[in-house]
């Protein structure tokens, strides 16, 4: 565990998404004077996870889910949700804007009324960590940033692995892609703070 977490009560539910573009989402009032806190004072706290593909981001983010009482907010899920798993890949990079855009909405909202969140999107690059680290502190939240590093060998073994027999909300990887990626991946700089892990099996 990274820290000891919080158990927050503030409500949410998400009650509807349309065509990837679009949310409907009540999380009960907010009380101004309580606004980016839980019902014990405490601030909210928003997880970036940073990591390549197969390095065991979702996994963690899970298990931060239950432990910390916390919203999870994991892109391939929503986008093979509402579009099917069966999408090219120009169709899947179009898809990952707009349902970034409505997950940070909903993510802003929840830390806003004191619940924990969980970005599970690999946040490869260091501006838009930066962005949405900021993004989450003027709401009052707490940022924790989480590098999982893993060899680059390894990861193509899980992703070989789970091309076999993909689960999910999951969506296949081509060696072409991975070591495409490998080269785009921007590892976090020692200040930016991040919490690095090395998971070993998966």
């Amino acid at each position: 565990m990274l820290d000891q977490c919080t158990v927050r009560d503030a409500p949410h539910d998400i009650v509807g998404c349309a065509d990837g573009v679009a949310a409907a989402v009540s999380f009960g009032p907010r009380h101004p004077a309580v606004s980016g806190l839980s019902v014990g004072g405490a601030r909210p706290t928003l997880y970036l996870i940073t990591g390549l593909p197969g390095s065991g981001k979702t996994t963690l983010a899970r298990q931060l889910e239950d432990e910390c009482s916390a919203l999870r907010l994991t892109q391939d899920e929503w986008i093979a949700r509402l579009y099917g798993n069966d999408l090219s890949r120009s169709a899947l990079s179009s898809a990952r804007d707009p349902v970034e855009a409505v997950q940070w909405t909903v993510a802003t909202r929840a830390l806003a009324v004191g619940c924990n969140v969980i970005l599970d999107w690999g946040l490869w690059f260091r501006a838009e960590r930066e962005n949405y680290r900021a993004g989450g502190e003027a709401v009052g939240a707490t940022v924790e940033l989480v590098f999982l590093d893993v060899a680059h060998s390894e990861l193509w073994r899980r992703i070989s692995r789970r091309n076999a027999d993909l689960p999910a909300g999951t969506f296949a990887v081509d060696r072409a892609e991975f070591d495409l990626w490998c080269t785009l991946f921007e590892p976090p700089a020692p200040d930016e703070g991040a919490r690095r892990r090395c998971p070993t099996a998966g």
